[in-house]
């Protein structure tokens, strides 16, 4: 399935309740192996869907995300982009993930929180993209990763802690737009990434607001433990064509931004991973088990549970499996066949519809630890298809030997 457009992919209900769209879920169920997220996020309006747009490659006129030039928050929802996406070696499935923006006024602090933990627990790769500097203002703008534990719980039972969600969070890219600063400190030359773990040095003082953004950055460093800062200059230094900027040809950018944008997309696709849960990786429709029932959680106003929608998520995928393993038998041995067999024929060909089930059940690299769960099931069932063919076929004969006497005696009868 092959859409080549932007597709919603979580979307908000007049009632404020999140929804998976029936046509991004299709599309995702379509992708059968391991597939690996990227994930951007950041305030409304700072260029996310612009910054997507150029990560796949997307000239003016093929834009693919929705980039607008008001004031207005122009994603709504998480939305992911049609058309599977692969590194520069074909060897990844890649969905590109844009998030409404946060701080906008049309949401509330809870909903911003939310699209923000999803988009963390569906993605193996985030981007965080914001303007400027990482100063105080920047750190509090992520202020709302306080309330993550609040939203995320790891397991039913204990209360998940920063240090436990690290597991299950992706690879953290803080991207710095619109950067003007050298990149320096005391007369020496640093990298972004010392830059980034300066600003997440805890700050001096015992203010409130000291406190609370010395929280945030504990709690940045906690989440985060892969992590690293990119900065990037203004694509154009004309305000006006800067408010067009989507409709400005890519050569026409400055060299430096185009020579940060290719670093970045190196840094992309070489370091990104697949989607794992619980070190398994997933697939498309495992994803979207996964999304529903943290969406599902959220609707019903309780905290998703990692270990419980992974619980959830096997056992989607064992169903599938078990599925797909019936589907194979059905297709090597159909019934009912209009011929008689003898019994060593019958058996014969009931071994090789056996042996075509159990391999299509094992034949998963996505899931495997289904199997020794889905093969008592299966052999119970492949039991019932056995009698149900020796019966068939008994009464297949029956009919023939009746149909053979008729024909034998009928010369007799009419007499």
């Amino acid at each position: 399935m092959d859409l080549n457009e932007p597709l919603p992919f979580i979307t908000l209900t007049d009632d404020d309740c999140f929804a998976i769209s029936p046509k991004a879920s299709e599309y995702l169920r379509s992708l059968e192996g391991e597939v690996s997220i990227v994930a951007i996020a950041g305030l409304y309006r700072t260029g996310k869907s612009y910054l997507l747009n150029q990560l796949l490659g997307r000239t003016t006129e093929h834009t693919m995300f929705g980039v607008g030039g008001t004031v207005n928050a122009m994603t709504k929802g998480i939305w992911i982009w049609g058309q599977p996406v692969g590194d520069a070696h074909g060897k990844k499935t890649i969905v590109f993930m844009d998030t409404e923006g946060l701080g906008s006024a049309q949401r509330s602090q809870t909903q911003d929180t939310r699209i923000f933990a999803l988009a963390l627990l569906l993605s193996s790769f985030f981007i965080y993209n914001s303007r400027g500097v990482i100063d105080a203002n920047a750190i509090d703008d992520l202020s709302l990763v306080v309330n993550l534990t609040k939203y995320i719980q790891v397991s039913a039972n204990p209360s998940s802690s920063s240090s436990s969600l690290a597991d299950f969070f992706p690879s953290f890219l803080w991207v710095v737009r619109d950067f003007t600063l050298q990149l320096e400190e005391s007369g020496r030359a640093i990298s972004s990434k010392e830059y980034l773990e300066n600003a997440l040095k805890p700050a001096q003082g015992t203010s409130d607001d000291t406190v609370h953004k010395n929280q945030v950055r504990n709690l940045l460093t906690n989440f985060f433990p892969a992590r690293d800062c990119i900065t990037m200059v203004r694509p154009l230094n004309d305000e006006a064509l800067l408010r067009d900027l989507p409709k400005q040809p890519f050569e026409s950018l400055r060299s430096e931004f185009r020579t940060q944008l290719a670093a970045l997309k190196t840094r992309v696709f070489t370091e990104l991973q697949p989607k794992t849960l619980m070190s398994k990786p997933l697939n498309g429709a495992m994803l979207v088990t996964l999304a529903q029932n943290y969406v599902d959680a959220f609707n019903s106003g309780a905290a998703p549970v990692i270990s419980s929608a992974w619980d959830r998520v096997v056992q989607a995928q064992s169903e599938e499996l078990l599925d797909a393993a019936k589907r194979a038998f059905d297709a090597s041995l159909p019934m009912p066949w209009t011929s008689v067999l003898t019994d060593d024929q019958l058996a014969e060909v009931f071994r090789a519809a056996e042996t075509k089930a159990i391999d299509a059940l094992h034949a998963t690299a996505v899931a495997p630890d289904t199997v020794p769960l889905n093969l008592p099931l299966l052999h119970d069932w492949l039991e019932a298809m056995r009698r149900a063919a020796w019966e068939s076929n008994d009464k297949l004969a029956k009919q023939h030997l009746i149909k053979e006497l008729q024909e034998l005696y009928a010369p007799i009868t009419a007499q």
